[in-house]
This record gives structure tokens, C-alpha cells and sequence, in this order.
């Protein structure tokens, strides 16, 4: 009998774990697990048992969307943030849940017009800190829940609202955890705290809290400080207009040094996308250095302290993986702890570690690694569904583009794949700009499922921009987006083309948000592909001042569309299009704020002025990451390239 196949029904079957904490003692952990629910992706939480590794126990109904799980510190309560997976548009507020096998029911504890999230509990156990969005001209509680009131109104008839930067905060609440009663830690002063995931870590005797600040103006650097939280007291610890600062996260205490804080830091006065680079700021000297500076890996949040203080537990990504790293403070020398795959999430306390992490060949899973022990896992999400479900085979190869400089390529090929026939060939384009392909799970444009349904070999490139290859291959292609890339990706087409076992004829790509962009570049460049597919894609950079990423658009081509006009027309796909001539499949999301719908619509309109073959799909959605989208993405993308397959004409 045949194995099975992946199909786009069982991938959104799916659970993906996610965050996850471990308790006090290390015995428990709180995981965060996603999954279809109906139309949309949903989470609940789990509690595991990291000793035995028995089944995994629901925290929460399958009612409440659920995340951030945060233990008290004595472990009989586990904090986190919640709302109805039947109302989308509520903010998600602070439940409490009581982990015990016959516990109360999770409680909310908070109802706060602008919600809370990343609940973090005090030494005491009796108080919590949470971030919640506030109005910066209204004081009065009652005002900022009519304001929202009136916004979640609109939200729900189809509006979309956009305020000012400077309308709304983000602050840190003082929140009691019987009575919910609220203080605001940011009232009064003048900064906010950065929307950034791990933007503030309470230091270890509960006293105060490091915070990375929202910057001045959109896209500009943030600093770091500090607040006295009983008594209000402010200081900035880095406040460089040349370095971006995140991430903080204060080090154990010790008898031999003051505090010490690490965290992630990035040389914006060199270069607008200076990699990530780890960071420490000391009480003693009141100074702060760069530690990996002379490490070639870009620093992925959170970092957290090995209970000794001698070592950061940090993500960084190394050639198509995502690996856990220990970097030693004192020899400023990093070496990988547990191997990729692409580690999502992890956690240490007591002495054990607890990882995340998916491959290409499943989801999320979860291990526990104890010294002198192989890892266990404490999970089975997804054991039952994949059993016998053939994947395919994936390799990497080394290929020479742009420059002469190396870059890597992944096939993966079909199941029962056998190399003396002729397969079709999609390329599927790099997201990023600064994105990487390789060990990694996908829920949308699965290459796995998109090889078995289609029936061919699918190559994904990290060409010059990837992350994970080294600085100068990241930085190589600031202020000229397109130009290094589109190299790499013909010479990834003309040796897939040279391939015995690929029909040269039946070439095919599509990509995805950055991927999109080079889809219009390709065609503009007349491509030896058959047909092509931009989802969510960029044609005009002249029109995206109108993103909701302005900013760091603008950063990356190096000037507004009025300081240099003919800059960004070179740019874009649109001053090329008359060369077109490739049919084109053009998906978006209706409600994309990153790449607003006028992109689609005049690459679409071009195309049909040009008489070459367009069809335009709009979704009523703010992304095509939802179950029911991703499934319509997935079948119009194989309809398109079956209508112009050579092979069928």
C-alpha cells in the first residue's frame, strides 16, 4: 500500500506549538500551542510534564485564544493573555489559571480598555506587570473605554482606523492579582514602552523594570531605561542616537559583581539594517559594550542568563537552520547548545532546558534536555496525523551567482521521486527581504505539500540578502533591493534548467510578500519561467509611502519618493513593465496594511494593457495566512500553472 500524502486539508489540521514557560522547580512547563479553529488560527495552553512526559493537559477551553503564559513564582497560578476566539477585534486581557489536575476555572482577572498582554509576575506573587495601550489625551478610564468602544464599532462594520503615533502608548501596569486593581507605571512620564516582543524584564529582586523606549519618530532608534517601580524613579541606562537597543534582560544576581543587563544591539548611525548583536550594560561602570562583535551571526530575541551569569542563551540562524547558542560573557565566544532545524521558542530554569523546535519534515515539537540525558519529548500534537504520510526528500546545494559568490539552494523533491524521469520545477521566491530558507516548517507555502499536490521538484534560494550567511551577504543588498537577488535567482533557474531530471520547459515560481516583489522583477526581466504567481507582492515604490511600513521602506531604499524620484522609479517593477510577458497569477489581501491592494491592481492593469495573461484574486483579509484563504492561495496557485503548463497545451 502507498504511503500517504500531504494535503492541504491535514496540514491545517495541524497543532504548531509555540511559547513556553517552565516553572519554578522546572517540573512543569505552560505551552502555547496554534491551530485552525473554523476560519481562523487560534491558541490554547498546555501543561506538560517535563519529568515523564506524560500527555500534555489543556489549560484553557478551546473557547479563549490564549498566549504568553507567564508562573507565579511559587508555581500554584500561571498568568497569561486571553480573549474570546469568537471576537477577533476584543483586546485579549489578563486571565489567571490554576494549574492544578482539579483546579478553579481560569479567571479574568483584568477588563482594560486598551487590553493587557506579556504578563510578567512580581518575586511577591501577589502583583503582575503587564503592558496595555492607552490613550496619551485621556486619563480618565471611563473616557478610554467609550474611545475604544467606538473604534471596536467600526471594526466590526469593516472600517479600518489609523491614529497618529503619538495617539496612542504602549505602558507598563502595576496590576494586583486578587483584585485587579491597576497603576499605571508610565503615567506622567515622557516615553513609552517599544510594542516590540521582550521589551521589558523586571529585575531579579522585583524592584525595578528595564524597558526598551518606542522610538521618537517611526523607524528611529530605541533606547533603554530603567524605572523604580514603587518609587517612579526614571533613568536611561543607553540612550545612543547611533545604536538601536532591545530585548533587555537583567543577569542573576551575584555576591562578585553589580547588576548587569543584557541585550540586543544594533549600529544604525553605520548602517540602517546593521545586523542584531549582543550587547551588556553594567550597574559598576554605568558603561555598556557590544559582546559579539567579532561573532558573524545576527542575535535573535530573547536572550536569557544562564543561572551561573557566565553565559546568554540566544537564536541565531546559521545556513538555512536556526540553532540555540550559548555565548560565553567573559571569552565573547559562542558555540551551539541544541541543533536546528528552525528552534522557535525555548526556556531554562532549575537546571533544565526545554526547546521548540520544527525541520522540514514536521511542526513545532517540544524536548526537554537534562545534562547526561538524551532529549526527551513531551509531546505528540502531531504524531497520529503524520504517521505514514510520505514528505519527500529534501537536499541543499551550493551554487556561484552574483559576483561569483556562493549561495545555497534546497530541493525537495516529490515522494516516490525518481530521477530518470522529468519533473516540472517551481521555484519559490525568498521572503524578506532578509528572510532564509531551509529546516523550517511552513504553514502556507509548505514545500512539502506543494511538491507532493503538484507532482514536482521545488527549489527554494537564499540568494544575496538571506540571513544567516554572514554580515557582508545580509548587507549586500541595501539601498539596491533586487539587483543581487535576481542574479542569484538566474542562476538558480539556468542549472535547474540544465538538470536531468527537470523538464526545462515547465518551469514555474511564485513568492510571497518580498518573493512577490522579485516575481514582478522576473517577469520585467523576461524569465524563462512558463507562468508566475505574486501573492501579496510590490510593484510600484513610488505608492507604498502609503504601507503601514513606510518607514523602514524608506530606510531600506535610502530616500522618500519625493527626495529622489528616479531612484525609486529604477526600483520599481513598473518602470520595466513593458518588457513583460509572462502570464501571471496576482494574488492580495484586500486589507494588506504592509502592501496596500493599488499594488495588485496596476501590476494586473499593466499586464492586461500589455495583452499578457493576468488574473487578479482579491480576499477580503488582512494577510493570506488564514486557514481558509492559504487553501484558496494554495489551489488557485496549481490551477494557474496547469492552465499554462507547456506539457498540457
Amino acid at each position: 500500500m502507498s504511503a500517504r500524502r500531504l494535503h492541504p486539508r491535514l496540514l491545517w489540521r495541524l497543532e504548531h506549538p509555540g511559547a513556553i514557560a517552565l516553572c519554578a522547580d522546572a517540573a512543569r512547563a505552560a505551552l502555547e500551542v496554534h491551530a485552525a479553529t473554523g476560519e481562523r488560527m487560534a491558541s490554547r495552553l498546555w501543561l506538560l510534564d517535563t519529568r515523564r512526559g506524560t500527555a500534555p493537559r489543556p489549560l484553557t477551553p478551546p473557547q479563549l485564544h490564549a498566549g504568553a503564559p507567564a508562573w507565579s513564582p511559587r508555581g500554584e497560578r500561571i498568568a497569561c493573555s486571553a480573549r474570546p476566539v469568537a471576537d477577533p477585534h476584543a483586546p485579549a486581557q489578563l486571565w489567571l489559571l490554576d494549574p492544578a489536575p482539579d483546579g478553579a476555572a481560569p479567571r479574568a482577572l483584568t477588563a482594560l480598555p486598551g487590553g493587557a498582554h506579556a504578563p510578567r509576575w512580581l518575586p511577591d506573587g501577589r502583583r503582575l506587570l503587564a503592558v496595555s495601550r492607552v490613550w496619551r489625551d485621556l486619563g480618565d478610564t471611563g473616557a478610554q473605554a467609550r474611545r475604544e468602544q467606538s473604534r471596536q464599532r467600526l471594526r466590526r462594520q469593516g472600517a479600518w482606523v489609523e491614529d497618529g503615533a503619538e495617539a496612542r502608548a504602549a505602558h507598563l501596569l502595576l496590576i494586583d492579582a486578587e483584585s485587579g486593581a491597576v497603576r499605571d507605571l508610565f503615567a506622567g512620564l515622557d516615553c513609552a514602552l517599544d510594542e516590540a516582543p521582550h521589551a521589558f524584564d523586571l529585575s531579579p529582586d522585583g524592584r525595578r523594570v528595564a524597558f526598551t523606549c518606542a522610538p521618537l519618530l517611526p523607524g528611529g532608534p530605541r533606547a533603554l531605561a530603567e524605572l523604580d517601580i514603587d518609587g517612579g524613579a526614571l533613568r536611561w541606562l543607553v540612550r545612543d542616537a547611533a545604536w538601536d537597543c532591545a530585548a533587555p534582560r537583567w543577569a542573576p544576581p551575584s555576591a562578585l559583581t553589580a547588576a548587569r543587563l543584557a541585550f540586543v544591539a544594533r549600529h544604525v548611525g553605520l548602517k540602517h539594517d546593521q545586523p542584531a548583536q549582543l550587547a551588556l550594560w553594567e550597574e559598576e561602570s554605568g558603561a555598556w559594550s557590544v559582546l559579539s562583535a567579532a561573532w558573524d551571526h545576527a542575535v535573535e530575541a530573547p536572550l536569557c542568563w544562564e543561572e551561573d551569569g557566565i553565559a546568554v542563551l540566544l537564536r541565531a540562524q546559521q545556513h538555512g537552520r536556526q540553532h540555540l547558542w550559548r555565548f560565553d560573557v567573559a571569552d565573547r565566544r559562542a558555540e551551539v547548545l541544541v541543533r536546528g532545524g528552525w528552534l522557535r521558542a525555548f526556556d531554562k530554569t532549575a537546571g533544565t532546558l526545554v526547546t521548540v523546535a520544527d525541520a522540514l519534515e514536521h511542526p513545532a515539537r517540544v524536548h526537554v534536555h537534562l545534562a547526561g540525558q538524551p532529549p526527551l519529548r513531551v509531546e505528540r500534537f502531531n504524531h497520529a496525523r503524520l504517521s505514514g504520510v510520505d514528505l519527500g526528500v529534501a537536499e541543499e546545494v551550493t551554487l556561484r551567482g552574483a559576483g561569483g559568490e556562493e549561495f545555497q539552494l534546497w530541493l525537495h523533491y516529490p515522494p516516490d521521486f525518481d530521477a530518470a524521469r522529468r519533473y516540472p520545477v517551481l521555484q519559490l521566491l525568498p521572503d524578506g527581504p532578509h528572510g532564509a530558507a531551509g529546516e523550517r516548517w511552513h504553514t502556507v507555502l509548505n514545500p512539502s505539500l506543494l511538491a507532493a499536490w503538484g507532482g514536482c521538484v521545488v527549489a527554494r534560494a537564499n540568494v544575496h540578502g538571506s540571513a544567516g550567511f554572514g554580515y557582508a551577504f545580509l548587507g549586500s543588498i541595501s539601498h539596491r533591493w533586487g539587483e543581487l537577488e535576481l542574479q542569484d535567482l538566474d542562476a538558480a533557474s539556468a542549472w535547474l534548467q540544465r538538470q536531468p531530471w527537470a523538464d526545462a520547459r515547465r518551469l514555474f515560481a511564485a513568492g510571497s510578500g518580498y518573493g512577490g516583489f522579485l516575481t514582478a522583477w522576473l517577469n520585467a526581466r523576461r524569465s524563462p519561467h512558463a507562468a508566475l504567481a505574486c501573492l501579496g507582492g510590490i510593484f510600484d515604490w513610488d505608492a507604498m509611502l502609503a504601507s503601514r511600513d513606510w518607514p523602514r521602506l524608506v530606510q531600506a531604499l535610502g530616500a522618500l519618493p519625493w527626495a529622489d524620484p528616479e531612484r525609486l522609479l529604477i526600483a520599481s517593477p513598473q518602470a520595466s513593465a513593458g518588457e513583460m510577458r509572462t502570464p501571471t497569477l496576482i494574488v492580495h489581501a484586500a486589507r494588506d496594511a504592509r502592501v496596500p491592494l493599488q499594488q495588485a491592481l496596476a501590476q494586473h492593469h499593466a499586464l492586461r494593457a500589455l495583452e499578457v495573461p493576468s488574473r487578479l484574486l482579491v480576499l477580503d483579509a488582512a494577510d493570506l495566512r488564514r486557514p481558509r484563504h492559504a487553501r484558496r492561495v494554495l489551489i488557485e496557485l496549481l490551477r494557474w500553472f496547469r492552465r499554462h503548463d507547456p506539457a498540457r497545451a
